[in-house]
């Protein structure tokens, strides 16, 4: 099974060496069992980023079970107590963030500089929910009542399946991962298989920081064993970031299940070209989840450059 990974190589000419791919399962590295994954440079088409195994099925039931076993040490930990780990990885993502920024521009194809600022973004999204353990949690309503109020506490909600996508392969699951960690939940991850290597790094990070066995697992895996993932009956919600056609077959899903799944599908993103607007200036918006859909022209352009944002950009 081979996987084009959309990349750029961030020094050309470089030969580099593959990295190796794993699964994290139960707090342990290991290979896949699967069919080949060969994580590609379609800058370089012939040149190979990362190369593993595909997790099967009984990878996906040992890390949710995993997940269940260390569910309920892990939720009764103090707050503060989990935000120390999640400080830890973010400043293990700090410290590496040029290597791994430079990874994410080879693997994913994002420009050098937004490969590492995603990094460091990551590292601050982890940062800030970390911090969360300081904050005041729940809220203290008046009841009819009289010598009575009603205090709301917010309890983590299980084993959380994230399903992340391909365009920012650090940043978007550091927005799901770094709260369901910090609120104490637990997290079975299934990543887009063509950035694989990105979500390795995470996990690392995490592992490093001293994060406990089964808290979390990271399958690498095809769409197939992800569905399963879903429907797991050990899984007590799902996130999802990705196509708005498989979001809502998981909608679907979620809902025959009662399962909570928040959800980031397509965008229809909008434009406003001014009467002053300089067109010699405008750009690509790349593979982004921000790529203009719809653009509104002012009518007092002058019809000769009306047309230029209908022709295709270098």
């Amino acid at each position: 099974m081979r996987h084009s990974a959309s990349g750029a190589s961030a020094a050309a000419g470089t030969a580099r060496a593959a990295r190796p791919l794993r699964q994290l399962i139960a707090g342990t590295w290991r290979d896949g069992d699967g069919s080949e994954l060969i994580d590609t440079n379609p800058a370089r088409p012939r040149e190979t980023v990362a190369a593993g195994r595909l997790a099967q099925e009984g990878d996906l039931d040992q890390a949710v079970t995993a997940a269940r076993d260390a569910f309920p040490k892990w939720a009764a930990a103090p707050h503060p107590v989990r935000g120390r780990i999640l400080h830890r990885a973010a400043a293990i993502m700090d410290a590496h963030a040029e290597q791994w920024g430079e990874e994410l521009a080879w693997e994913e194809g994002k420009t050098l500089a937004e490969g590492i600022a995603e990094v460091r973004r990551a590292a601050d999204i982890f940062r800030y929910y970390a911090s969360e353990g300081l904050r005041p949690v729940g809220e203290v309503f008046a009841s009819s009542r009289a010598g009575e109020q009603i205090q709301v506490i917010r309890r983590p909600v299980g084993v959380v399946a994230v399903v992340t996508p391909f365009n920012f392969p650090f940043a978007i699951p550091a927005w799901k991962i770094a709260p369901a960690l910090s609120y104490g939940n637990v997290v079975v991850w299934k990543p887009a298989s063509a950035v694989p290597l990105l979500a390795v790094r995470l996990a690392e990070a995490l592992v490093e920081a001293g994060l406990p066995k089964g808290v979390l697992s990271l399958l690498i895996c095809g769409g197939a064993l992800g569905g399963r993932l879903v429907e797991h009956p050990g899984v007590d919600a799902v996130t999802f970031t990705g196509s708005t056609s498989i979001g809502r077959n998981l909608i679907a899903t979620c809902g025959r299940l009662a399962r909570p799944i928040p959800t980031e599908m397509g965008g229809k993103n909008a434009a406003a070209v001014l009467a002053s607007a300089d067109l010699d200036l405008r750009d690509g918006s790349g593979g982004g989840c921000f790529p203009l859909h719809r653009t509104k022209v002012h009518r007092h352009l002058p019809s000769r450059r009306r047309g230029l944002g209908r022709r295709r950009l270098p």
